[in-house]
């Protein structure tokens, strides 16, 4: 016995000094069960490579503290969504939500603050917990929301629950792994993982999204949410996501689009891509759907934007040109809503 535990002894003391944990950037929440870090600060790199350091504020948003004032009659503008809104490819100033602020501060003449609160990997479940525990807190002058993808692909996930948390618990702020050995063996694993593509012919075709529960628990968070908006006042516009799924892929496709992998990684079976393109269908047509009003609006993003990869360079996040795109396309619906709107 002595023999085995002396070595692991010393490895683990090895990989204490040797080895970094990967930063702490998604922290467990009471309500929204996981979100950013509040005041991360971390190290990215670009789309093309250039390092870029993101900071989040005190709600684990990018954007302003929440402690700076709102300037006099200023709008505050609130983002919710996926990665394809937090968009980590990008410098802050360079991401479709501080564009689209900075076109209708232009066009009101307004001060705009702009709040991001994406999230890599999150849902509607997420969001209706932030809208509820943190966005509506900021007093927003208007909510933007970016959902479907996410709830497409994880409604895949073999121990899906409606409730959100199939998905692992995320530690708490400032965790520090028991084992650094064994954590060192877990991120290999994880990048390996990451790295291989799913063999072909891995995946499966799936058409029965009228019986799909994530499709239901999606419909289901958008109409809270639109409930809440209209209670408080507040606009509140859904936009459908913009993918490059279709239902005659191209041959590099399966090489680009790996968030459906996810699900390979919890030992389910994930769905090929005209699946994918039917789905995402599906989800956008929820969007369009909702009853609308004074204060629930919503927008078809995905038929407006071209599906090229001048825009979108894998399945759904978009490239700088990208960024710019939905910044115009944006820009003139939240003016109009804006400016429209009855105070508060």
């Amino acid at each position: 016995m002595t023999l085995l535990v002396v070595p692991i002894v010393l490895a683990e003391a090895v990989a204490r000094w040797l080895h970094q944990p990967v930063p702490i950037r998604r922290v467990y929440d009471p309500y929204a069960y996981r979100i950013p870090q509040p005041l991360l600060v971390d190290q990215f790199d670009t789309l093309d490579g250039e390092p870029m350091t993101v900071r989040l504020n005190e709600l684990g948003m990018r954007g302003p503290s929440i402690e700076e004032p709102q300037p006099d009659d200023g709008l505050t503008v609130v983002f919710l969504g996926g990665s394809t809104t937090e968009n980590y490819a990008f410098p802050h100033q360079q991401t479709f939500p501080v564009l689209v602020g900075q076109h209708v501060a232009a066009e009101l003449g307004r001060p705009v603050r702009v709040f991001n609160a994406g999230m890599s990997a999150a849902t509607t479940g997420t969001s209706l917990a932030r809208l509820q525990h943190q966005v509506l807190d900021l007093e927003p002058s208007l909510i933007v929301l970016m959902h479907g993808i996410n709830d497409l692909v994880f409604g895949f996930h073999p121990a899906f629950r409606t409730d959100g948390r199939h998905l692992i618990r995320p530690p708490t702020a400032g965790h520090q792994p028991r084992s650094f050995l064994w954590d060192w063996v877990r991120q290999r694993r994880e990048r390996t993982r990451a790295a291989n593509p799913l063999p072909k012919g891995a995946e499966r075709r799936f058409e029965a999204y009228e019986s799909f529960p994530a499709l239901r628990v999606f419909e289901r968070n958008l109409q809270s949410m639109a409930a809440i908006a209209r209670g408080h006042r507040i606009p509140i516009v859904f936009l459908t996501q913009a993918t490059l799924y279709r239902a005659d892929p191209q041959p590099d496709d399966p090489e680009r689009f790996r968030l459906a992998s996810a699900v390979a990684a919890h030992g389910g079976i994930p769905p090929d891509i005209p699946s994918l393109a039917l789905g995402m269908a599906a989800f956008n047509a929820v969007v369009l759907d909702l009853e609308t009003d004074s204060w629930v609006q919503t927008h078809d993003l995905a038929a407006s934007l071209p599906r090229t990869r001048e825009l979108i360079y894998d399945e759904c996040h978009f490239t700088r040109v990208g960024n710019s795109k939905v910044a115009v396309e944006l820009a003139p619906v939240l003016s109009s809503i804006l400016s429209s709107a009855s105070p508060g």
